[in-house]
């Protein structure tokens, strides 16, 4: 079976919610045959792609602080002053 108008339109509606940062946007794997399997094979890109994110963000933090408690006070990805 191939995809239709609609099943276009609602992946194209994934993507851009995943460009724009949202991982929460899962699309409908009931539709069967090969806009099932797309659907399956994005929602699981999804999925990994929001542990991946979530993975970074935390030990950037975790950096962030460290460097912040060693006296640092600026990183290469972190505006403002200089050390100290």
């Amino acid at each position: 079976m191939v995809p239709g108008n609609q099943e276009l339109l609602q992946l194209l509606a994934g993507l851009t919610a995943v460009w724009d940062g949202d991982f929460g946007k899962r699309l409908p794997e009931d539709a069967g045959g090969l806009m099932g399997d797309i659907a399956t094979e994005f929602n699981g890109m999804v999925d990994q792609l929001s542990v991946f994110t979530s993975e970074v963000t935390r030990c950037a933090g975790k950096l962030v602080r460290r460097e912040h408690s060693a006296g640092r006070r600026r990183c290469w990805w972190s505006p403002g002053p200089g050390p100290t």
